[in-house]
């Protein structure tokens, strides 16, 4: 093998992809979510976060940082980098949501048909969700990163 693509083999021409391996990205955004009060948030995206052999779908995950004590029971804590996977939550999932247009990140959990937005931190209340409000699920937290 010549580690040259069949591009190469034909006309000369590299081709970089088959030569060397890309590391794997994921947008690390801006907006800090909240484990407290959810809060407005936006798209801007900080850096990229490399996650090569780490993330099992790297194409469909993100990153964002914690702000705020509502996760300390899960472990997670302000500064935190959580990555996330874009996919629906399922029950006892930790999930970064929004729910009226204002970012949080929350356990799910759904009791007599009614879903729950669940803080990790005896000082806050579940957040019933109605049928007036407005509920997006970003994704499901795979991984929190602690800053050192």
């Amino acid at each position: 093998m010549t580690g040259q693509s069949a591009d190469w083999l034909l006309d000369g021409e590299a081709n970089s992809e088959a030569t060397q391996p890309s590391p794997q990205h994921i947008p690390l955004f801006l907006t800090p979510v909240p484990a407290g009060a959810p809060t407005p948030g936006d798209d801007h995206v900080e850096t990229w976060f490399s996650c090569q052999n780490v993330i099992p779908h790297p194409e469909n995950s993100f990153a964002c940082r914690v702000t705020g004590d509502s996760m300390i029971g899960a472990g997670i804590e302000a500064g935190d980098i959580l990555i996330v996977e874009k996919r629906e939550a399922q029950e006892e999932d930790i999930a970064i949501v929004s729910i009226n247009s204002e970012l949080t990140v929350k356990r799910i959990r759904s009791i007599n048909g009614v879903t729950y937005l669940y803080p990790e931190n005896e000082r806050y209340k579940a957040t019933a969700v109605s049928e007036e409000d407005s509920l997006t699920v970003w994704g499901v937290v795979i991984h929190s990163i602690k800053p050192h």
